[in-house]
């Protein structure tokens, strides 16, 4: 889906990324170019399970940039040791930056 204005400066979008290990979805809000709000799911394994919700608010301040989310959902994956096969740090950016379109 495309990304849909919804006030000056304002984005909001969704978005399905189909990875080996599952499908990964982002709904984002996207202001004056950082993520202003954003929710993940997904029908894939994720490992500490309850390190999944902590995930979206750690990217939320992100710029919504390839590298910055990248980059944050790296250190995140590392320092909660995360094991999600199938599901790399990639794929969540991707999702991401897929879902503004």
């Amino acid at each position: 889906m495309r990304g849909v204005t919804i006030r000056e400066d304002v984005k909001v979008g969704r978005a399905d990324h189909k990875v080996p290990g599952g499908l990964v979805t982002a709904e984002i809000e996207v202001g004056e170019g950082v993520i202003l709000g954003l929710s993940l799911s997904g029908d894939f394994t994720f490992r500490p399970k309850d390190c999944w919700d902590g995930l979206a608010a750690v990217i939320a301040g992100t710029r919504f940039a390839r590298e910055p989310i990248e980059r944050v959902v790296g250190e995140y994956y590392a320092k909660n040791h995360v094991d999600c096969p199938g599901v790399s740090p990639l794929d969540v950016a991707e999702a991401i930056l897929k879902a503004t379109g």
